[in-house]
């Protein structure tokens, strides 16, 4: 059984190779698109909130109000205005470790943000070694032309073979360079956006401590 399904695929040779990594590609653009917009919009909204109202958090002299909260969350929806009604709820319920309740919710939100980046490293990881296969099998199955064909009638068999071979090896580091790339930027603007949130609740905390 193990053996009629290698024959299968030899014969088949990198085509299904190539077919899997394009698939493996789209799926690559999809997950990009998707995590990128909502990422740099969160991002952006995060830069606004800092460079008009961080002043006034870090002089101290600012205190949380509900009617403060709504206004920022309606002016400002990125994490830091989740981050102060979380910090307000806490507060107000008189929560003994208001910083654990915060870091909790920021967590989940960066599950939530980490949504199919993961698929990202998983294919920046293996398209190479897919690409590998589908390399190897042409040059199975061009060496098996040749067997077939004699030396004399093959050359030209075999370099063609072994060249689409390669293509395969070409295309599963086209797809897995990307990848790699955005997982890595994708994870950092993630972590930025979560410390930055923490950073802010950490001081709001530390505000109303001292008053």
């Amino acid at each position: 059984m193990i053996h009629q399904l290698f024959k299968i695929m030899t014969w088949m040779g990198s085509e299904w190779v190539l077919w899997t990594l394009f698939l493996m590609s789209v799926l690559t653009v999809w997950v990009i698109l998707q995590r990128w917009f909502e990422i740099r919009r969160l991002n952006n909204v995060s830069s606004r909130f800092w460079d008009e109202q961080a002043d006034k958090w870090f002089r101290g002299g600012s205190q949380l109000t509900a009617a403060d909260i709504e206004k920022l969350k309606a002016s400002y929806p990125c994490l830091e205005s989740e981050a102060l009604e979380v910090t307000f709820r806490a507060m107000q319920s008189g929560s003994t470790a208001p910083s654990e309740v915060v870091a909790a919710y920021l967590d989940q939100r960066k599950l939530k943000l980490e949504k199919f980046v993961a698929i990202l490293g998983t294919i920046g990881a293996n398209a190479p070694f897919v690409g590998l296969l589908g390399t190897v099998l042409g040059i199975i199955r061009a060496f098996s032309d040749m067997a077939v064909s004699g030396l004399a009638n093959s050359l030209e068999t075999i370099g063609g073979g072994i060249s689409e071979a390669l293509v395969a090896t070409a295309i599963g580091l086209f797809v897995a360079i990307p990848a790699v790339i955005f997982f890595n930027v994708l994870n950092k603007r993630i972590s930025n956006l979560i410390r930055k949130a923490q950073n802010l609740s950490q001081l709001v905390l530390g505000q109303s401590n001292k008053q």
